[in-house]
This record gives structure tokens, sequence and C-alpha cells, in this order.
């Protein structure tokens, strides 16, 4: 009788083992789900930055290509102005 006994505790060891197996394997993977939409978040929030700071770069090199090209072209009237003079 007690062999029954030892016999039928084996069955529901055996039986609620697989259950509580599966629920940490939930929760492992629950866990890594998160992390992972966490790590997407993140990655999206860096890249909106970047093109955010591209942004303000393009500008400030637009900016600075403006001046630049007002440099030049006060720079080529200047010697068109001498070339004329020179001629005379």
């Amino acid at each position: 009788m007690e062999s029954f006994n030892i016999f039928g505790i084996v069955v529901q060891v055996l039986f609620v083992l697989p259950i509580i197996g599966l629920f940490i394997y939930l929760i492992v993977v629950l866990r890594r789900m998160r992390k992972q939409t966490n790590n997407e978040g993140n990655e999206q929030s860096a890249v909106a930055q970047t093109i955010e700071e591209l942004d303000e770069r393009e500008i400030v090199l637009k900016t600075e290509i403006g001046e630049e090209r007002k440099k030049l072209q006060q720079a080529i009237g200047n010697l068109d102005h001498l070339l004329h003079e020179v001629r005379e």
C-alpha cells in the first residue's frame, strides 16, 4: 500500500514539474520580448535624435555655404572691377 502512495506522489510531481517549467519558460520569453521592445524603442529614439541633429547640421551648412557664396560673388565682382580698371 505504501508503494502505491509513493507512486501517486511521483505521478503528481511528474505532472506538476512540466507545468512549473512552462510558467518559467513563459516568464523568460516575456522578459526577453520586453527587453527587445525597450531596445527597439531606444534605437528609434536614437535614430530620431540623429535625424534631428542632421537636420540642424544641414541648416548650419546651408547657411555657411550661402555666406561663402556671397563672399565668392563679391570677390568675383572685385576682380571684374579690377580687370576693367586694368583694361582702361
